[in-house]
């Protein structure tokens, strides 16, 4: 999750390249990747089991003019829609 400056317009450009007002979040988005995979490294050691964590990065200031939009494997999405996204994945979590 990152708290941004509502001020700043989030964009897109091409579907591959994050901006913060002019700032590219490319950095941000490699980092969220590397984060997910050492997550998946941790629960899967943990579980015994290959366990796969989705990328994404939920945005808390400014209006996200999209629902959810994958980019450069990163889920990114407004910050009040981290509920929605997380319970309505198709590969959420079982019982099991």
């Amino acid at each position: 999750s990152e708290k941004w400056d509502k001020q700043l317009p989030v964009r897109v450009q091409m579907g591959k390249k994050l901006f913060h007002g002019p700032v590219d979040k490319k950095a941000r988005l490699a980092e969220a990747k590397m984060e997910a995979s050492a997550a998946s490294e941790l629960i899967s050691k943990a579980y015994g089991r290959d366990v796969q964590v989705v990328p994404s990065l939920a945005i808390d200031g400014p209006a996200v003019p999209w629902k959810i939009m994958t980019i450069r494997g990163v889920d990114v999405y407004e910050g009040g829609r981290a509920r929605k996204w997380i319970t309505k994945r198709e590969r959420a979590l079982t019982d099991e």
